[in-house]
């Protein structure tokens, strides 16, 4: 099939959302949203009535489109603003610096319900990284990777004035939340392996 995909002569028969997508074919609005730093209702796409300092913008990746670099190698019908807050929720992702795309004094946020073997083997619980985790291990069950122990965890970081995008694990400033909080059984139905935690990271001031 790759070699008919290959001939120009071809023709693709799937429907246009089942074909392959270049990376930049992704829009970068449909990866991000913005609301004024205010208290109040969403933007709308491309409004330019709000001044840049009063607006903050967010973009989300949902787990692996932060491998694929979905925000990074997005399209734009204009010019790009500036994310302010980067989320990437997850099942089996952490940070990865280099595709990190907030702007200098920014913020990057990673919640993973699952595991992140694969990131954790390189580096995400060194030193300067600071992830909180929540380990679940099954004694009677099998070791292994991705399967037993489980390491849901949430990561934060903010990105320094100085630091020249694409990031590095050591230009970012990662923060360690001062508390963790264990659930009780009372939400022990939403989650497969009992009650899960909260992890509280200090408050911190918006970009500016």
């Amino acid at each position: 099939m790759e070699l008919y995909f290959a001939d120009p002569a071809f023709k693709d028969p799937r429907p246009p959302l089942l074909q392959p997508r270049k990376k930049e074919s992704f829009r970068f609005e449909d990866y991000c949203f913005q609301c004024k730093r205010k208290p109040g209702p969403w933007l709308k796409e491309g409004d330019t009535g709000v001044p840049t300092k009063k607006k903050l913008v967010f973009g989300v990746e949902t787990c692996a489109d932060h491998s694929q670099e979905r925000l990074k190698t997005t399209s734009s019908s204009g010019p790009k603003p500036e994310v302010d807050i980067q989320l990437i929720p997850s099942a089996g992702m952490g940070i990865t610096p280099k595709n990190v795309v907030s702007r200098n004094g920014g913020f990057v946020f990673n919640c993973d319900g699952w595991t992140a073997s694969g990131a954790f083997r390189t580096g995400i619980v060194e030193a300067p990284r600071a992830a909180a985790i929540k380990r679940f291990y099954v004694p009677n069950w099998p070791v292994r990777s991705g399967c037993n122990p489980l390491l849901p965890h949430t990561e934060l970081a903010t990105v320094p004035p100085t630091a020249a995008k694409p990031y590095k694990i050591a230009d970012l400033e990662y923060i360690t939340p001062p508390e963790t909080v264990d659930l009780n059984n009372a939400v022990d139905d939403i989650f497969s392996y009992g009650p899960g935690q909260l992890h509280l990271y200090p408050v911190k001031d918006l970009p500016k």
